[in-house]
């Protein structure tokens, strides 16, 4: 996970910052879009055992 938030993050956020045009909301919805990642990850994980 700690790669994927690396190497993904920083895009995300530049792209949500220039299309929102304000850097603490692109900060909010690059945090809940990892945030959605882990829980889905977390679901498929348990459906998978």
């Amino acid at each position: 996970m700690h790669t994927l938030y690396a190497d993904h993050h920083g895009w995300l956020f530049g792209w949500l910052r220039k299309k929102l045009g304000c850097a603490h909301h692109a900060a909010d919805l690059a945090h809940d879009t990892f945030v959605r990642i882990l829980t889905a990850q977390d679901k498929s994980d348990e459906l998978a055992a």
